[in-house]
């Protein structure tokens, strides 16, 4: 499978180690974009010639800045701030020290020692606006410009980290819009698209009750997933390259971390697209367990079919041990490793206080959540048919093959128990029978594969224990 490496299993993402290695991977598509999206010569062109009003206005716009209520000239001033701090990122001269220039705006003015709430709303909602109004021509700016637009988006936030208490920055939901557009735009490269999704995921993840301009209300919270899901299903997500792959990844962590596996309107479409990309065998297997992982992150009910969802996890599982067992030695890529800590952490959340309420995250933990007790014996039950094989793919020493007693008691488990019920929701459209989709056949082994494990011990400790 494409090697879809991302961020970080870290829940409170995107953390400061996360972003660098986020922009390490982007530059990596956006250094192949001209052979895949936009000429530069069909880009549009820099929205400034050169940086003279910033040298100019430096020492006033600091100032204007620590106004308690800035009006008139000094409102005007940091409006017009903001529009040139942005404006720079499309000069072409700027462009391989964009983050760098990006961090002297936000930490000498919008979050700069003295800053006023008053002055920091006037330049989050000038930021927004410019971003937005760049973000939306067309022909875009390059990928560069385009990603990094949406970065400063990302970074507004409307309360800081708490480091004593381990809580991350409150994101802004007033970037939500912006980001949903770059999502909905047909002529923004993936690469862009990858950077909103996973800024729309840490709003959904992030947003708190009762901060002013980080409550994130259900009704936003709506637009978000519907926009992930479109997102989905459109053309920049088709395809087994690798960014198409991290697109639809990014897409479905957003969604769980958004938490709403039903519509306002009372449709199934956020869970039933996380069920498609992980049934369709086609699938990247990392994405796959993407979307299992971000399935167990959602608030569950009774009204939900838990068995087909944890059988469905159990398949991905199989297929995963079959996959690597079939891939030569030196095909097998990282992606193996992330898709058994996904599936592995949609039993046991990495962090082990997500596992707890309110959130109660990973499937064993959903008898906690209502009309869901009895399914309890179930979920224990196909977790001890996973782990054995997700264990394995994870032990640091790369073995030689998942043992094949291990993938044989996954695949009885299986066939004993898959629900006569095979859709998700009432709404829901059915999921076909495994034996008839032929989710229970494998291919043969690789040439070169050892028949048996290599010695080692095993990785539970290091995925979070038993």
């Amino acid at each position: 499978m494409p090697d879809c490496s991302d961020l970080s299993l870290g829940q409170c993402r995107p953390s400061p180690r996360s972003v660098r290695i986020l922009w390490a991977l982007l530059a990596v598509l956006i250094a192949a974009a001209p052979a895949r999206a936009i000429a530069e010569s069909a880009a549009a062109p820099p929205e400034i010639a050169n940086e003279d009003w910033g040298k100019k206005n430096n020492f006033p716009m600091t100032k204007a800045a620590k106004e308690s209520n800035p009006a008139g000239a000094s409102k005007d001033l940091l409006i017009n701030g903001a529009k040139f701090y942005v404006d720079r990122m499309t000069i072409p001269e700027n462009q391989a020290a964009l983050v760098t220039k990006t961090d002297q705006y936000f930490n000498n003015y919008i979050y700069g020692p003295g800053t006023s709430k008053a002055a920091e709303a006037i330049l989050h909602q000038a930021t927004i606006d410019r971003c937005k109004e760049l973000l939306e021509r067309n022909p875009p700016h390059p990928p560069v410009v385009t990603v990094n637009l949406v970065g400063v988006l990302s970074r507004l936030v409307a309360a800081k980290p708490n480091l004593t208490k381990g809580t991350p920055a409150v994101p802004l939901v007033a970037t939500a819009d912006p980001l949903i557009a770059v999502l909905d735009s047909a002529v923004l490269p993936v690469e862009t698209k990858i950077r909103a999704a996973k800024a729309l995921g840490t709003i959904g993840l992030n947003a708190v009750n009762g901060v002013p301009g980080g409550d994130l209300a259900i009704t936003k919270r709506d637009a978000i997933v519907g926009a992930l899901v479109r997102g989905l299903k459109s053309k920049a997500a088709e395809g087994m390259t690798v960014g198409p792959c991290w697109y639809r990844e990014a897409l479905v962590e957003a969604i769980g971390s958004c938490d709403l596996p039903m519509t306002l309107a009372g449709g199934s479409d956020p869970i039933d697209a996380l069920m498609d990309r992980m049934v369709d065998r086609k699938e990247n297997t990392k994405v796959r367990a993407a979307a299992v992982r971000a399935t167990s992150q959602l608030s569950l009910n009774g009204s939900f079919n838990v068995p087909l969802i944890v059988h469905e996890t159990a398949i991905v599982a199989f297929h995963l041990g079959h996959e690597y067992n079939t891939t030569l030695p030196a095909k097998r890529s990282g992606a193996f490793k992330w898709s058994a800590a996904y599936l592995y952490f949609s039993f046991k959340p990495e962090n082990p206080q997500t596992a707890l309420a309110p959130k109660l995250w990973g499937f064993l933990q959903v008898s906690q959540r209502p009309g869901l007790a009895a399914q309890k014996p179930l979920v224990d039950a196909a977790y001890a048919a996973c782990k054995p094989i997700l264990t394995t793919l994870l032990n640091p020493a790369n073995p030689a093959v998942v043992p094949v007693v291990d993938l044989n008691t996954a695949l009885e488990w299986l066939e004993k128990n898959a629900p006569a019920n095979r859709k998700v929701t009432a709404k829901s459209p059915a999921i076909p029978d495994p034996k008839t989709r032929g989710a229970y056949e494998t291919g043969p082994p690789a040439a070169n594969v050892p028949a048996t494990p290599a010695a080692g011990p095993m990785a539970a400790q290091q995925a979070g224990g038993g």
